[in-house]
């Protein structure tokens, strides 16, 4: 407007159709020209702003229609005419009020759905634990098959039903094979208990102090090995139920197998038989186990061939290394035992019929298995051709992350 008034004057500026004519003008626009006394000369705009720049002026009573709030600037011109435009600030203020109300409205629904699904997620961890509850309810009231409902997601509270659910199975399994010694305490132990009082009711008839001390040395024999009867039993109890792996350390397989046969040849010698040690080639092979476990494991499978195999036996101790761990094998070229009862004998008490006439309580195998399980291992009884291979597999161990434990 400035260019034209200078171009072509201020009759050009004022002749202009579009700002001679208020009504062409639309209600959000504004615009005066005014000459030296505040005359206005067109637009819609009644008086010049009191003051020249930029302002933000309310207006009442414009020419024709616009009232309202605007943001206005005005300007002396050449000649000293002032010429001002503006525009109405209403269409921002009702942008601005539909985009605050779009804004809480949307926060309001968020927090809404928030909260629902706030509320349907604890209602379902609400539900999941109540049903862990209600497991351990059921298993503390003596049904060990319950189990918690395991969802497929990963989430911690599945996390926490698989590990429940474990510890289960774990419990199950130990107060199962209580039940099972119990059960096999008070139908083997019954024998030995019985030959006691007779020895006992012996000694007390017996009118010959020699042959009363005879008998009462027999009875004191007895009940030693009863002793020793209760205390494997209880040590494999112990076992299966512990957990953790305190005292367990990186150990060497072969030179403990070479320590037992370097033990056990002499033994064996005398006895008719043979003992052949195996060591695996190379570097010795590590596994983390409890050292004191795993000889007393080698020292019962040792007397278990010796004791159930007839004199003149091979019996090998053999260390060698496999993609799943380092495995220690025990073979003899005895008798054997059949297929369908090898699980059989890894159980307390449980003794084949041609053993109940060599010495033994039938616990042997049973601390044997009770051993391996405290390491994780699998134990297997496979043919020799003849004779038993009794197989003990160690997992292979992490030797940074196992001593970092420690």
């Amino acid at each position: 407007m400035e260019r034209i008034y200078q171009d072509e004057g201020p009759d050009a500026l004022a002749k202009i159709g579009l700002l001679s004519d208020p009504r062409n003008f639309a209600s959000t626009n504004l615009f005066g020209l005014f000459d030296e006394k505040g005359v206005r000369l067109a637009g819609n705009l009644k008086a010049p702003p009191e003051v020249p720049g930029w302002m933000r002026k309310d207006f009442e009573g414009l020419y024709p229609e616009p009232n309202g709030t605007y943001l206005i600037t005005s300007k002396v011109i050449k000649g000293g005419k002032t010429v001002a435009v503006g525009r109405s600030l209403t269409p921002i203020t009702n942008v601005l009020r539909v985009l605050l109300l779009t804004v809480l409205t949307t926060a309001a629904a968020a927090a809404v759905i928030r909260m629902l699904v706030s509320y349907s997620i604890s209602r379902q961890t609400f539900a999941k634990l109540e049903a862990m509850t209600g497991t351990l309810e059921k298993v503390a009231g003596g049904d060990l098959d319950a189990r918690v409902v395991v969802g497929r997601g990963s989430e911690q509270l599945d996390k926490a039903a698989r590990l429940i659910n474990g510890h289960l199975d774990h419990l199950k399994h130990v107060v199962e094979s209580n039940k099972n010694t119990i059960n096999a305490i008070a139908h083997d132990l019954r024998s030995p208990l019985n030959r006691v009082s007779i020895l006992l009711d012996d000694a007390l008839a017996a009118g010959d102090a020699s042959f009363t001390a005879a008998k009462l040395l027999d009875a004191q024999a007895e009940i030693e090995n009863l002793t020793e009867i209760f205390d494997t039993t209880l040590r494999i109890s112990r076992l299966r139920a512990s957990a953790g792996q305190e005292g367990f350390s990186m150990i060497s397989l072969s030179e403990l197998v070479i320590e037992m046969g370097e033990i056990f040849a002499p033994v064996a010698e005398d006895h008719g038989d043979t003992l052949i040690v195996e060591t695996h080639p190379g570097p010795p092979l590590k596994v983390f186990a409890d050292t004191r476990m795993v000889r007393q494991m080698l020292v019962n499978l040792i007397e278990n061939a010796t004791n159930h195999c007839p004199k003149g036996v091979t019996i090998t101790l053999r260390v060698k290394a496999t993609d799943s761990g380092g495995v220690v094998e025990v073979c003899d070229t005895g008798p054997g035992i059949p297929v369908g009862q090898r699980l059989a004998v890894l159980e307390p008490f449980e003794r084949l019929d041609r053993s109940r006439s060599t010495p033994g309580t039938g616990l042997g195998l049973a601390l044997v298995a009770a051993i391996a399980g405290r390491h994780d291992a699998t134990i297997e009884l496979d043919d020799n051709e003849p004779g038993l291979v009794v197989r003990v597999i160690f997992p292979l161990a992490d030797t940074e992350a196992k001593l970092s434990n420690l």
